[in-house]
């Protein structure tokens, strides 16, 4: 079993008072996060996680993830109830040789009537420890769209 939870109170903002100096004003809402994760069988992952902002929740949502040898299945899906905003992630994966990570993912965005889509092959390849190479193809709003990246981790 593994818990996080963190609670968070940001963004001070530094407004101008009567006598027209600066003060500080610490008006932001309390958020306080949380994220339980179950790993107790082998290759399975389910977590749950959420967020509450002033006592309010404003985000609810669960992640699977279930890995078995050289591939793997994630799922996620996240609930504003606030907002009324739906979103779901979905990626399949495969290691084809060490290294080298294949996946086709999809996002889903809904709310209210509207929904956005945006599905995506790509593939992670570790050319040596810390230097990796990515790329994909993805479509998303009737567009194509190409991307390279090689990512060097200090």
């Amino acid at each position: 079993f593994e818990a996080k939870a963190m609670l968070a109170r940001s963004d001070i903002k530094i407004e101008k008072g009567e006598d027209n100096f600066p003060k500080n004003s610490s008006e932001s809402p309390e958020e306080i996060l949380g994220q339980f994760l179950f790993r107790r069988i082998e290759g399975l992952e389910v977590g749950l996680h959420g967020r509450q902002t002033d006592g309010i929740n404003t985000l609810q949502g669960f992640s699977t993830r279930i890995a078995r040898k050289k591939a793997y299945i994630f799922l996620q899906q996240d609930l504003d109830p606030k907002k009324q905003i739906r979103t779901t992630y979905g990626r399949l994966g495969w290691f084809i040789i060490r290294g080298l990570d294949l996946y086709y993912e999809v996002d889903r965005f809904e709310s209210n009537s509207q929904a956005i889509d945006r599905r995506a092959f790509g593939f992670n390849w570790m050319l040596r420890p810390r230097l990796e190479y990515e790329g994909g193809y993805s479509q998303w709003l009737g567009e194509s769209v190409y991307q390279t990246s090689l990512k060097l981790w200090m």
